[in-house]
C-alpha cells in the first residue's frame, strides 16, 4: 500500500463516520425500506471510492453525498427489481426521530414531497442548498415545498378525522 491508499482509507473512516446513518435516513425516507436503503448507502459510497471527488468544503461535501443518494434512490427506485419490503412501522423506528406521528405523515407522503421536507426540516436545508443538490431551480424547489407541506396538512387532518 501506497501513502495515497493509507490517506484515502483513512478518509473513508470519516466519510463513513460522517454521512452513513444520514444517507441511510435520506434512503429509508425516500424508498421506504431497509434493504434498498442499506444497498444506497453502500453504492453512495463505492460512488465516492470510484470518483475521488475534490470538495470545496464540508459543505459542498455533504451535499454531493445527498445528491448521489437521491439519485441512487430514484434510479433504484425506476428500476423493475424495486419493491418495498418492510412496513411503514419499520421505516419509521429506523429514523428514530423525535416526533414518529409527524414522521410517519411526513414517510407517507410521495417522495418528492418526503425527500424535500425532510432535507428542509430535518437536515436544516435552504431551498438555495436542496434546488443545488437535486438540480432543481429555488422556484421549482419553494413551490414543491409549499405543496408538500399542504398535501401534510391535509394528510394529518385526514388522519385526525378518521
Amino acid at each position: 500500500m501506497n501513502v495515497g491508499t493509507d490517506d484515502r482509507q483513512a478518509a473513508g473512516g470519516r466519510i463513513v463516520a460522517c454521512y452513513a446513518d444520514m444517507l441511510f435516513r435520506v434512503a429509508v425516507h425516500y424508498l421506504k425500506n431497509r434493504e434498498d436503503a442499506e444497498d444506497v448507502v453502500h453504492d453512495a459510497l463505492l460512488r465516492w471510492l470510484e470518483k475521488a471527488p475534490v470538495f470545496r468544503d464540508a459543505e459542498h461535501e455533504k451535499a454531493w453525498f445527498i445528491r448521489v443518494a437521491v439519485n441512487l434512490c430514484k434510479d433504484r427506485r425506476k428500476s423493475a427489481s424495486f419493491t418495498r419490503r418492510a412496513p411503514l412501522d419499520h421505516c419509521a423506528k429506523l429514523a428514530a426521530e423525535p416526533a414518529p406521528s409527524l414522521l410517519r405523515e411526513v414517510l407517507d407522503l410521495p417522495p418528492r414531497y418526503s425527500t424535500l421536507l425532510y432535507l428542509h426540516y430535518y437536515e436544516g436545508y435552504s431551498v438555495r442548498e436542496i434546488a443545488g443538490m437535486l438540480g432543481k431551480g429555488e422556484r421549482a424547489v419553494q413551490s414543491q415545498l409549499y405543496r408538500a407541506r399542504q398535501r401534510l396538512k391535509q394528510e394529518m387532518e385526514e388522519s385526525e378525522d378518521g
